[in-house]
């Protein structure tokens, strides 16, 4: 739980719209290498990466949105969005933030299953999850 705020404030801070999430991408795989997992794109943005317990076991899926919104942010918090006109308002940065934390957490750990953790881009404008299953 080390790096939870550390990943929501910059996440917060630098929000993409639907389909432009590319920097939000590259911010998700640096993360997961420095975990020591190999992140794989699905589709344009989608980021994904596996801890495999062992190949014969079922699989989990933990997901999280990546879109932010065309809102302007007004909190005043020093981690706002650095994108005017676009904020993350309704929890996406949130979702990312604890799904990296669970990334960091379980590795390394004996699970009963195999887990992919998968970011969606583009869950605000639908095409997201269309995309990912495409690839």
């Amino acid at each position: 739980m080390e790096h939870l705020f550390t990943h929501y404030e910059y996440l917060h801070a630098h929000p993409e719209l639907s389909g432009k999430e590319e920097k939000t991408a590259l911010y998700l795989e640096n993360a997961l290498s420095n975990m020591g997992y190999q992140p794989m794109r699905l589709g344009k943005y989608g980021v994904c990466a596996d801890l495999v317990a062992d190949e014969k076991l079922p699989w989990v899926v933990l997901r999280s949105d990546m879109d932010a919104l065309p809102v302007t942010e007004e909190t005043g918090v020093a981690f706002a969005s650095q994108n005017p006109g676009v904020m993350h308002a309704c929890g996406h940065d949130s979702h990312m933030a604890m799904l990296l934390t669970a990334a960091e957490e379980l590795k390394g750990k004996t699970l009963p299953q195999n887990i992919r953790f998968l970011f969606q881009p583009a869950e605000e404008g639908v095409t997201g999850a269309v995309e990912m299953v495409a690839a």
